[in-house]
């Protein structure tokens, strides 16, 4: 019924989203990126310049 394909993308050695790498996999295909944090309700954030 859908077809969808996962691709894992591990943390950074600091335990922070890798945004290089989870850019790196986006495509014209691309429709949604699910990121799932373990550190919730304690927040962690990222700006798209990486600081």
């Amino acid at each position: 019924m859908f077809k969808f394909k996962v691709i894992p993308i591990p943390l950074d050695h600091g335990y922070q989203f890798n945004i290089d790498a989870i850019l790196s996999t986006v495509t014209d295909h691309t429709k949604l990126i699910y990121i799932c944090s373990l550190n919730n309700p304690m927040e962690t954030t990222k700006s798209i310049d990486g600081n």
